[in-house]
């Protein structure tokens, strides 16, 4: 197998991560970050619903980074469980 021959199987063998739309991009994993292709182009363009304006692809700091995955200050107390620490409530209480 020749370095040609094998550069085009390494090429059609990438992963899932790979050919995902905008992987790699720090806006990829943000929430505000909104990323698409044109059909026919090749490179992604990336809309930051938080500046409110298209930015490049290659970002890799940003000061308004905010993970997708992360739960906000609502959603934590929303699953908080509620607890009494008086004495006397019940004595299977935390404390």
């Amino acid at each position: 197998m020749d370095e040609i021959e094998f550069d085009s199987l390494y090429a059609a063998a990438r992963t899932y991560q790979d050919r995902r739309l905008g992987a790699g991009s720090l806006c990829d994993r943000c929430d505000h970050g909104h990323i698409y292709r044109r059909q026919g182009a090749r490179d992604v363009a990336v809309y930051c619903r938080s500046l409110r304006t298209r930015v490049p692809s290659d970002i890799a700091e940003c000061s308004a980074f905010r993970a997708a995955t992360a739960l906000t200050l609502s959603d934590m107390m929303d699953i908080a469980l509620p607890i009494d620490p008086r004495e006397g409530i019940d004595r299977r209480s935390y404390r």
